[in-house]
């Protein structure tokens, strides 16, 4: 099913001729460094940001780690030419100006615009954010509202 699924999102991108990255890495519950990577394109006029692999690292190095986005790319039959902006995080090895994943691949790729993933930041921010009481029980309240709410919604829309 993985790779119908791929196959689909892989003919979409093509017929988008262009498109974006946005590759994150984290450590599973075993310690062991993962990369996802998620392809953002436009198709029937609609913006996709659609989740293509989520792979072990093999070596941490930007080398190492772009060869990795580039054979995950390959893999979905999606040519990595045809890439024009890339998002990772704060990471030197991913954001890095001289020897990071994103000045090697514009060396390839010149059009490949780089641009930081803010979403990284506030994700410290709030992990940060847990520490403190009072701001822990602010989110513990919203998302408790926006779970009585998409209940209530889906007990309208279904009854």
């Amino acid at each position: 099913m993985a790779g119908m699924i791929r196959k689909e999102i892989s003919d979409e991108v093509k017929q988008a001729e262009h498109f974006a990255i946005l590759v994150d890495e984290t450590k599973d519950i075993a310690k062991k460094e993962q990369i996802s990577i998620v392809v953002r394109y436009l198709h029937d006029r609609e913006l996709h940001e659609e989740f293509l692999d989520y792979t072990p690292a093999e070596g941490l190095g930007a080398e190492s780690l772009l060869q990795k986005i580039k054979e995950t790319l390959a893999k979905c039959k999606i040519d990595h030419n045809t890439c024009v902006g890339q998002c990772y995080g704060v990471a030197a090895v991913m954001s890095g100006c001289t020897n990071g994943v994103q000045k090697i691949f514009r060396r390839d790729v010149s059009q490949a615009v780089y641009i930081h993933c803010y979403a990284h930041r506030l994700n410290l921010v709030l992990v940060d954010c847990e520490q403190y009481k009072v701001i822990s029980e602010f989110f513990v309240t919203i998302q408790s509202l926006c779970t009585i709410f998409s209940l209530r919604w889906w007990c309208i829309r279904n009854f």
